[in-house]
């Protein structure tokens, strides 16, 4: 339950910072408070509540305040900081597509820190954006929470197990773990300079690749490289460890090399992983080495609570070596000083 509504609370947190899209239906509201509330009731039977997001039809609407009805017949009066997202469809030039007016439908949910007495309220949208989460315990492989998607009913993808998603910066760790192999160590000074590909040496498109701000330090050492996410050291270091070896060795992570083309981009984390494939690979870093396999299902029993099947975790002693436990040791060390 903490998993999913964290995963809702941070896609309607990047929802408030998009543009608003316009409500998602109008209905002309008649002036009997019969036939209206008929209206009403109709209109919201097809746009159902989404967990906190409310749906509601507008009865009343200025640039300073929105009064809605929801489908239990409360009414919701929306002012101040609630109306911040919905601020383009209050305007006196609204396009069409975006106004909101009297028998427009939108969401609707409490602001989060007030209390219920208090029914602060704020107009928002369905998030357009998908994520995913998911948890598991290092030592075993036993998923702690899973959460494929912002609502089930409205999407049935599983955006944990089935999502193939560019690492990016997330990829790094396991680059950085393969030169240390090659002997590289926490302390080992490396260039934090440009570097160019000619379209010779990439066998296409010539390639300048960039750090995330712009920004070149130089000389500094592997740990600090890490620290600041630097994409010239871990293209570097890379090279160092040879592309096909670095392919070679991601895969003892149990991530999918076809995935990941041996060329130096894979740095970046330019190739593709599911989210779980992730977890399970950074949890070798958390559990000295060892690779695990998730797993989701305890146990089974019958109506009468007889115990059909049951799992257990090996023992971590007799799961794969991934890497080195010194390895592990010194990823770990270095993950650390990210996160500090």
């Amino acid at each position: 339950e903490a998993a999913y509504n964290a995963l809702r609370q941070g896609l309607m947190d990047y929802e408030r910072r998009q543009r608003y899209r316009g409500p998602e239906k109008f209905v002309a509201l008649p002036a009997d408070a019969q036939a209206q509330e008929d209206v009403i009731d109709d209109a919201l039977a097809s746009h159902p509540d989404n967990g906190d997001l409310l749906a509601a039809v507008v009865l009343e609407a200025d640039p300073k305040k929105l009064v809605a009805v929801r489908a239990n017949g409360d009414t919701v009066e929306i002012t101040g900081r609630g109306l911040q997202l919905a601020q383009r469809g209050l305007a006196a030039k609204a396009p069409p597509n975006l106004e909101i007016k009297r028998g427009s439908i939108l969401r609707v949910m409490q602001i989060e820190g007030m209390a219920k007495t208090k029914a602060g309220w704020e107009a928002t949208q369905l998030p357009e954006v998908e994520g995913a989460f998911v948890a598991l315990t290092p030592q075993t492989g036993a998923i702690r929470a899973l959460v494929g998607g912002f609502d089930f009913d409205k999407n049935k993808f599983n955006h944990v197990t089935q999502a193939w998603r560019q690492p990016g910066s997330s990829f790094k760790p396991f680059i950085y773990s393969a030169a240390l192999e090659k002997g590289f160590t926490p302390a080992t000074m490396i260039n934090d300079a440009p570097l160019f590909f000619s379209a010779g040496v990439t066998g296409g498109q010539p390639w300048e690749p960039k750090n995330y701000d712009s920004r070149y330090d130089g000389p500094m050492t592997m740990r600090t490289g890490l620290n600041k996410s630097k994409n010239m050291i871990s293209i570097r270091l890379l090279q160092a460890v040879g592309p096909k070896q670095g392919q070679e060795g991601i895969t003892r992570f149990g991530v999918d090399a076809a995935k990941h083309p041996a060329y130096l981009t894979m740095a970046l984390g330019a190739g593709s992983v599911t989210p779980m494939q992730l977890a399970a690979a950074y949890a070798v870093f958390a559990n000295g080495g060892h690779r695990v396999n998730p797993w989701l299902i305890a146990k089974i029993t019958d109506y009468k609570g007889r115990v059909l099947s049951e799992y257990t975790a090996p023992p971590l002693e007799q799961l794969p070596q991934a890497i080195e436990p010194r390895n592990a040791f010194i990823m770990s060390s270095l993950l650390q000083d990210v996160a500090r």
